[in-house]
């Protein structure tokens, strides 16, 4: 066989043609010690690792990116040996698999052929628990066998299996009991709980690692901890998302599931390679917390009334826009939860879907399959929807597709990433809608933010800069507002707020906005246009907000982007003659 058709052999393990595809060795070399090898029946493997071209545990990685499955090298951890008692010895003998951990009810199952489900099965119905599988190498399984179902034979009495996974094993490792990493990542996803964080970033830097939590959009420092720390909690994170603790420089995605008190929390994790290490961001999902109401949203009374009107048009879109992390998908949520019965067909096309509601049929996005928004979309219509929400509008295919959802007997529901209502009228002219297609589909745009309420246990007046109040449009010299702000106490974590509410401007296609779209007028026409036909601005309602003592002057301005230089008295002060 010529060299040059060595890799096409059918013959090859999938882990070859693998090998040659990463571009991690020189292919003409492979190709060479292949067909050698094909020559002399030697054994592929031991001569690639003999030749330096691989290392041992290089098969078992590939094998492991394939399937799906993380690899370990049981040699960085401190594996429990007694652990060794939740398999019989013949299956880890005869199928060379070990359990590595042990942890909430689930096994840890280290295996060379992760896809013998034979074997997990085995195991699971011996050990009555749940089994998670990973790939290792069958050197390293062979010697985790001999050593402790030896030494297991020889104690008296024998020892119990180790409850909880290990931690990596370095040399500077300032924590050595993996029992304490396991409650450490416990008290923290504890802690983001109690304290209502939507994420946790756990920053690794030269000597030290941070730990922030976001609480009510701000960022706020949890703890520090030792930076010889840092890849024993990474890697317990990552054992519990089952991602490839292997893998370091690049990043990586996953979630899993964990109960605080009563609780059931869906944890996103993120990864990504920095200088000084894994920076790691868990995304706190409580999927339990029930669903804010409409009512509850804290839309003013006249646009609360359109929105109701607009939700039960048998066709049209409704668009929410903001930033990330200004509420859009909870208010889409609260919106569906008004409308949501057996007499409606409701679908969702969600990334991620973050709540499951029961009737409404929820599908999430999957780029590794092609399912998109713009192609979930268009089978969603048909499936005989009644209303249609789309996580978010983020290309022209999305937009053209949801536009003819609405103008043909749908209501849509769906986000647009942009910092005001006009400013949704520009991004849909500008992904190529045609301006008689969104006069005719959108009923109403809602932009809104985030602002913190001030909390309730250390709440008190305060008299705040009367140029803040100005901008607001308040009087500074009203008798009948009184400000308040936090004092700063345990409840809110010294910060003075505890809580958000969300802060709102409604626009909706007036005949004077239509005219000027259909006209072509350029674009500043058309935001200006857009701004007067707003029924409302987030400046008026955040400004309302303050008179009725549920957040402060500062806080409005800061969400809503506007930047003061606050004159003191000296600046007023007429010059000296």
């Amino acid at each position: 066989m010529a060299p040059s058709e060595v890799l096409r052999s059918d013959d090859l393990p999938g882990w070859v043609t693998r090998l040659a595809d990463t571009g991690t060795v020189d292919t003409a070399r492979l190709e060479e010690v292949i067909a050698s090898a094909q020559k002399s029946g030697a054994q592929l493997e031991q001569i690639l690792v003999d030749t330096g071209l691989i290392t041992a545990q290089m098969p078992a990685v590939l094998i492991g990116m394939e399937l799906g499955v993380p690899f370990v090298d049981p040699k960085k951890y401190d594996i429990n040996l007694n652990n060794c008692t939740l398999v019989p010895e013949e299956i880890a003998r005869k199928h060379t698999v070990f359990p590595l951990f042990y942890t909430s009810g689930t096994i840890t199952l280290g295996m060379v052929d992760p896809t013998s489900l034979e074997v997990v099965d085995q195991v699971r119905l011996r050990s009555t628990h749940l089994v998670e599988t990973c790939i290792c190498t069958a050197a390293d399984i062979e010697d985790l066998i001999k050593k402790s179902y030896i030494a297991t034979r020889a104690a008296a009495p024998q020892g119990k299996p180790s409850r909880e996974p290990a931690s990596p094993v370095t040399a500077a490792t300032s924590v050595r009991d993996s029992s304490k990493i396991i409650r450490l990542v416990d008290q923290l996803i504890e802690d983001a709980v109690h304290n209502g964080a939507s994420d946790i970033h756990i920053e690794p830097d030269r000597d030290q690692m941070r730990v922030r939590l976001r609480v009510d959009g701000v960022m706020q420092e949890l703890n520090v901890y030792p930076i010889a720390d840092h890849p024993a909690i990474v890697s317990r994170i990552k054992i519990l998302s089952k991602l490839d603790i292997s893998i370091t420089q690049k990043p990586q995605d996953g979630h899993f599931g964990t109960l605080v008190g009563t609780m059931n929390v869906d944890l996103r994790v993120s990864t990504i390679p920095t200088v000084y290490g894994e920076n790691m961001v868990l995304r706190l999902l409580l999927t339990d917390k029930e669903l804010i109401g409409l009512e509850q949203l804290g839309l003013p009374a006249a646009q609360m009334q359109r929105l109701e009107e607009v939700l039960h048009n048998p066709h049209g879109m409704i668009l929410v826009t903001g930033p990330t992390g200004s509420g859009k998908t909870t208010t889409l949520y609260a919106a569906l939860a008004r409308i949501n019965s057996i007499e409606r067909n409701i679908i969702t096309i969600e990334d991620p879907v973050e709540k499951r509601v029961e009737l409404m049929r929820q599908t999430q996005v999957n780029t590794k399959i092609g399912l998109t928004f713009a192609s979930g979309l268009r089978s969603i219509l048909r499936q005989d929807p009644d209303v249609i929400m789309v996580g978010e509008i983020r290309d022209k295919e999305t937009a053209e597709i949801a536009v003819q959802a609405a103008l043909t007997g749908h209501l849509v529901l769906s986000t647009l990433h942009t910092n005001s209502a006009a400013g949704a009228i520009v991004r849909l002219t500008e992904m190529g809608i045609q301006p008689f297609l969104i006069t005719s589909s959108l009923q109403v745009v809602i932009a809104q933010r985030l602002a913190r309420k001030i909390c309730s246990s250390c709440r008190e007046p305060y008299d705040p800069d009367p140029q803040l109040v100005a901008a607001l449009g308040i009087d500074p010299k009203a008798k009948d507002v009184v400000f308040y702000a936090g004092r700063g106490c345990s409840h809110c974590l010294q910060t003075g707020f505890k809580g958000r509410i969300g802060v709102y401007e409604m626009l909706e296609i007036t005949p004077e906005l239509s005219q000027q779209m259909l006209s072509g007028a350029s674009r500043s026409t058309i935001e200006a246009a857009a701004n007067q036909a707003l029924s409302c601005t987030m400046l008026s309602d955040g400004a309302d907000m303050v008179r009725q003592g549920l957040t402060t002057p500062e806080e409005i301005m800061r969400i809503v982007g506007i930047h003061l230089t606050l004159k003191t008295e000296a600046d007023t002060e007429p010059a000296a003659e």
